[in-house]
């Protein structure tokens, strides 16, 4: 703890974490601290938001024109589903939203007395 620079202005500091962070897995660990100093004492806050999902996989579908002597006599359609993988948009708004989470449940909790909104991760 010593170790944690406070300066004159600023009294509260938060410290996000996050593991589990292989999102394909479907399981991801969001966490965050907030410590106050306040004379010789620290007050310390946390929560933990485990999130479970599943991603949707895709639906892939093939034609392929079966002919007999260079003249086609119909088509046969095959499909299956694939994995698909989340990008890192998408990473980036799932721990977004796990933060946004964690920080309502500090809100409620009146230990913020309020949340900064962006319209676009791109703003942060």
């Amino acid at each position: 703890m010593s170790g944690i620079q406070f300066s004159k202005d600023v009294d509260v500091k938060i410290f996000n974490f996050s593991f589990g962070d292989e999102l394909n897995s479907g399981v991801v660990h969001f966490g965050m601290v907030a410590i106050t100093k306040c004379n010789n004492t620290l007050d310390a806050l946390s929560c933990l938001y485990t999130l479970n999902f599943s991603i949707a996989r895709v639906l892939v579908t093939k034609t392929k024109e079966e002919t007999i002597l260079g003249i086609r006599v119909g088509k046969k359609k095959r499909s299956w589903y694939e994995n698909r993988s989340l990008g890192f948009v998408t990473q980036r708004a799932l721990l977004n939203f796990c933060k946004y989470k964690a920080l309502e449940e500090f809100k409620s909790k009146n230990f913020v007395s309020r949340i900064n909104e962006v319209r676009s991760l791109d703003e942060i």
